[in-house]
């Protein structure tokens, strides 16, 4: 297992990715269709979307599923297709 440092909800947080069976565990940095809260201390906005974009998504692949902290699972490409925090 890979751990990549991952702050913007906090700044400690971290994704576990588990490249042999295609998994992320994520915490509370990104859920389906949405992202971690930043409004609570420690939190910040730019932090958290840097650590999705250029840490997550640059370490794992489309077909991962991710497993955030709390609510439904989903994948890399499903949120990077669908999720309204991140389509540009």
């Amino acid at each position: 297992m890979k751990v990549v440092k991952t702050p913007g909800h906090s700044p400690g947080s971290v994704c576990l990715i588990d490249d042999e069976n295609k998994v992320v565990f994520c915490g509370d940095l990104i859920f389906q269709n949405s992202i971690g809260r930043t409004d609570i201390p420690g939190g910040n906005y730019k932090v958290l979307m840097n650590s999705i974009k250029d840490k997550l998504f640059l370490n794992s692949k489309d077909d991962y599923v991710i497993y955030p902290g709390h609510m439904d699972e989903s994948t890399i490409g499903k949120e990077k297709q669908y999720n309204p925090f991140l389509i540009s």
